[in-house]
C-alpha cells in the first residue's frame, strides 16, 4: 500500500516544533513534509512588501521557522498550489 503524503503548514516557531513531534510519530509510515504559512492575492503582496512582518507570514517569526525547518532537515515543500482563504478583523 502506497504511503499516506502529510502536509505540515508551519506558523509561529512554537506550532512549528510541534507539528515536527507530531511527525516524528508518524513519518514510519507517513511521507512527511512542511512548509511555513503561505496566503495568496492581496496578503501575499502586503507580504513581500513587508507590511505582514510582524506576523508569522513575515519578518523574524517567518525567518525563525524557516531557519528551524532547515536545521532540523525537515523535507520542506515549495508553497502549495492552493487557494486559501485568510480573513484579518
Amino acid at each position: 500500500m502506497a504511503r499516506k503524503k502529510i502536509l505540515f503548514i508551519g506558523g509561529s516557531l512554537n506550532q512549528t516544533t510541534i507539528a515536527h513531534a507530531v511527525a516524528k510519530h508518524l513519518e514510519s509510515d507517513h511521507d512527511c513534509h512542511f512548509t511555513p504559512f503561505y496566503c495568496d492575492g492581496l496578503l501575499k503582496l502586503a507580504a513581500r512588501a513587508g507590511w505582514l512582518d510582524f506576523s508569522i507570514i513575515g519578518g523574524q517569526f517567518r525567518a525563525a521557522t524557516e531557519s528551524y525547518m532547515e536545521e532540523n532537515n525537515l523535507k520542506v515543500k515549495p508553497t502549495p498550489i492552493v487557494k486559501t482563504t485568510t480573513w484579518a478583523k
